[in-house]
């Protein structure tokens, strides 16, 4: 399923980063996608509404449960 129109600036950055389809929108969280520039809350708002009519939704964020933020590289 092809893009909603969302603006010309939106969808260029979505595109710059290889997303043209809605089940590629799919597999980012909004976070992630928020943070590209050209991409804000009422691109965000319309591509939920698409994601929604289709049966598909953001990727879940996954919340840390530690009190702590861990970082390194854990391949040993």
């Amino acid at each position: 399923m092809t893009l909603p129109k969302i603006g010309k600036p939106a969808t260029r950055a979505l595109n710059s980063q290889g997303i043209y389809t809605l089940e590629a929108v799919s597999q980012y969280t909004k976070s992630s996608l928020m943070e590209m520039h050209g991409v804000g809350p009422k691109a965000i708002s319309i591509l939920e509404q698409a994601l929604f009519q289709h049966q598909l939704h953001f990727k879940t964020e996954v919340q840390s449960s530690l009190p702590f933020k861990l970082t390194g590289d854990v391949s040993c």
